[in-house]
């Protein structure tokens, strides 16, 4: 995933003294805001969030957090981090889970 050369849309948030750049469109997308990482691994984090107002998504599991919170988006990084993402360095997107209250590693598709 290619760094947003504009900004428009993402959020700051610092965690630990670094400050990242975030934004949900479906799935929660966090890079590091440092100027040494403007190509850096982009941190993805999926909970199973649909539009239930669409017809094909009316019946489909609960996903919980039901909006995105800085709390949430602290908990992500905090967990990305100590789980390995380097954020700071090219890649492809680290990516993680959120299910029954915990974040988990994601599997890679097959």
């Amino acid at each position: 995933m290619a760094r947003p050369i504009k900004k428009r849309r993402f959020r700051s948030i610092v965690v630990d003294d670094v400050t990242y750049q975030w934004q949900f469109e479906g799935v929660l997308v966090v890079y590091s805001d440092s100027e040494s990482s403007r190509r850096g691994q982009a941190l993805v984090a999926d909970w199973g969030w649909v539009d239930w107002l669409e017809p094909e998504y009316r019946d489909a599991r609960p996903f919980d957090p039901h909006c995105v919170t800085p709390s949430f988006v602290r908990s992500a990084i905090q967990f990305a981090v100590t789980a390995g993402w380097q954020s700071h360095e090219s890649g492809k997107p680290f990516r993680i889970t959120y299910r029954q209250d915990q974040f988990e590693l994601a599997t890679e598709a097959t």
